[in-house]
This record gives C-alpha cells, structure tokens and sequence, in this order.
C-alpha cells in the first residue's frame, strides 16, 4: 500500500493506493474508496497468450491419444471449451497490444 498527500486549490488530501489483484486498485481518498480498473501490461498479456497456447497445444496432443471410443466425450468436454478459451483470450488479448 502507498500513501501519498496532495494539495488541490490549497485544500489538503490524502490518499492511500492497494493493489486488490492483477488488474484492479483501491484508491482512498480521505476516507472515499475507489476502485479503478488498471489494463494489465503487456508482459502480463504475453505471458497469458502463451499459457493458453501451450495449454491448448497439449489438449491437441493428448487428443490424439484418446480411444476413439472417447473422443466425442473428450471433444466435447475438454477440447473444445480449452481451444475456445484459448482462441478468445488470442482474439481480446492480441487486441489490446
């Protein structure tokens, strides 16, 4: 947490900012709190493609080691809602860079 004291047209402030979680901040200003929406950075964007990607890059492989008995299941279940999820965080993601 930081602190922090300013002045505006000669009236005295205070105000104290929390880091809440990856992308969001508490600012309280004399006693007012706020909660402000920070956009992640691009190291945070890159790294999180590159998770999802590596993620959906295993579910291909291990695709191809289900029983074919299984693969509607496995499609269904975990393929497609992991690549999906993959391909809306590339798509949204990509964007804000």
């Amino acid at each position: 947490m930081k602190e922090f004291k300013f002045k505006i047209s000669g009236q005295d402030y205070s105000a104290t900012v929390a880091e809440e979680n990856a992308g969001s901040l508490v600012v309280t200003v004399n006693g007012q709190a706020y909660q402000v929406e920070v956009p992640w950075s691009e190291t945070y964007i890159r790294e999180r493609i590159l998770s999802y990607q590596q993620l959906s890059d295993q579910v291909e492989k291990i695709s191809s080691e289900v029983a074919e008995s299984r693969k509607d299941a496995f499609f269904q279940l975990i393929k497609y809602p992991v690549q999906a999820a993959s391909q809306m965080n590339f798509k949204l993601l990509e964007a804000q860079l």
